[in-house]
């Protein structure tokens, strides 16, 4: 029952979705279901990729709805492949049997390259379900597409003024270091009103989000 209720993870890049067959991810001939919203994955996009790809798969769109998603997988008939967040629901679903690990699939691909994943940017997909870790394991899905939104910029100079190292371009840092940053670069007047603030309010609201 456990392998009835799994379902495929896999967020596509659109160019892969209009020219590539889905060959190794499901049978020619067969129907894929792929919850994902029409913002993403657009009603032309599927008549486009049915009209033209040689493979015989037939892509249907259902609509993204988490609550449906976890009832058919219960019922043994999920969605194959479902348009799906990265961190939190990843590893709420994943440890409880409802993702198919794709690494396997991504290893034989002859589109992508395993050295080729940008693991910042992709991590939150590989997930290891017995040490609850990211980056680590299996592989789950890949990102559709990402940006710099939540990134963190830094004034240099106000680093090396408070003796602080720059930032690695490669390492992720934890909040708690952030926050210990953040302590360092805030100055404060003699009657303790702030001079200086170590960051701005706004990156808060996106750690409490993340945390949420």
């Amino acid at each position: 029952m456990k392998s009835a209720i799994r379902v495929i993870l896999f967020l596509v890049i659109t160019a892969m979705l209009l020219s590539v067959p889905i060959a190794g991810f499901a049978q020619k001939g067969a129907t894929v279901k792929f919850m994902s919203s029409a913002a993403d994955l657009p009603d032309d996009w599927v008549v486009k990729y049915n009209k033209e790809n040689t493979d015989g798969i037939t892509i249907v769109r259902t609509e993204l709805d988490y609550t449906k998603f976890v009832a058919e997988a219960m019922a043994g008939n999920a969605s194959d492949l479902i348009n799906m967040g990265q961190g939190s629901d990843v590893a709420y679903y994943a440890p409880r049997g409802l993702l198919l690990p794709i690494t396997k699939q991504l290893a034989k691909s002859k589109v992508l390259k395993m050295s080729d994943i940008d693991m910042l940017g992709n991590m939150n997909y590989q997930f290891d379900v017995k040490s609850m870790q990211f980056g680590k394991g299996e592989w789950y899905g890949l990102t559709k597409d990402y940006n710099n939104v939540t990134a963190i910029t830094y004034n240099r100079e106000m680093f090396k003024a408070a003796g602080i190292a720059d930032l690695s371009e490669t390492v992720p840092i934890t909040y708690e270091q952030v926050y210990q940053i953040v302590k360092k670069l805030t100055k404060k007047d003699a009657s303790g009103k702030p001079l200086i603030w170590g960051t701005e309010p706004a990156f808060w609201l996106y750690c409490a989000s993340d945390m949420a």
